[in-house]
């Protein structure tokens, strides 16, 4: 039997061994792109689809359809909170932008091409590009960014400061040649350098050959008449497969209220 002596020890042991045991690890925070609950992925984003092994997507993960990709993509789409949810039902037809909007939703549908809008200020054409990409995210679930010229090439330059120079850039150059959509307002803004020019040429000329290749859209706006463009350029945007459009009209900003 044991003494009072020995259970206390007994006692005194155990709390000793609870005390110096290592407290159990507090659970991981979620770190999926999707909705926790989400019943596709569970939450992680990504699914695996039943796929030939002829089909070029075979054994790659997709991402999964319930992913938002405003918040996937970082802030790459280049929309505000407050414009993500445009539609083409926000446009007047008024100046003729009605036969911009066709074009552009057309252009869209059929997943290639180029188009070049150009007129005076306050025709609705950064409307129309934002609401080409807003509506592209929400019904394709792909990505497709909405950008001004001077802030790619900015971005296509900033890769210099980085620890990797030449990876970055390079990087930085297929994420803007291979998006699916890709929708550049104030084309003609840019300062005219020669590295402006140069990688300008290159960007466009890679996504020129992507949309003769029927695997990507480039929509570009200007205030200025692409005939003025240098002659490689030019040539390309007046290709006959795609399309150049002029807005006519007075701004519409000042009829414009909160």
């Amino acid at each position: 039997m044991d003494t009072m002596s020995n259970l206390t020890r007994k006692i005194a042991d155990s709390v000793s061994r609870v005390n110096t045991s290592t407290p159990p690890s507090p659970p991981k925070p979620y770190t999926g792109i999707c909705k926790p609950d989400c019943e596709i992925c569970g939450g992680i984003g990504y699914v695996r689809q039943d796929l030939p092994v002829s089909d070029p997507g075979f054994g790659k993960a997709q991402l999964c359809p319930n992913v938002d990709l405003f918040t996937h993509y970082k802030g790459r789409s280049g929309l505000e909170s407050d414009e993500r949810d445009l539609s083409w039902s926000n446009i007047a037809d008024f100046n003729g932008v009605g036969k911009a909007v066709e074009a552009v939703q057309t252009v869209v549908e059929r997943g290639y091409g180029w188009i070049f809008l150009w007129g005076d200020f306050g025709l609705a054409k950064s409307l129309i590009l934002k609401t080409a990409v807003s509506s592209y995210i929400r019904e394709r679930k792909e990505p497709a960014s909405y950008v001004r010229m001077a802030e790619l090439l900015d971005h296509l330059r900033s890769a210099y400061d980085s620890s990797n120079p030449s990876e970055d850039s390079q990087a930085r150059l297929d994420f803007w040649s291979t998006i699916p959509l890709l929708c550049i307002d104030e084309f003609d803004r840019v300062r005219d350098t020669a590295y402006a020019s140069e990688r300008r040429f290159v960007l466009m000329d890679r996504r020129y050959e992507k949309a003769c290749g029927r695997k990507n859209i480039t929509i570009m706006a200007s205030n200025s008449d692409p005939a003025l463009i240098d002659g490689y350029l030019r040539d390309r945007i007046f290709d006959g497969r795609f399309k150049v459009i002029k807005l006519v009209g007075k701004s519409a900003r000042p009829m414009m209220s909160y």
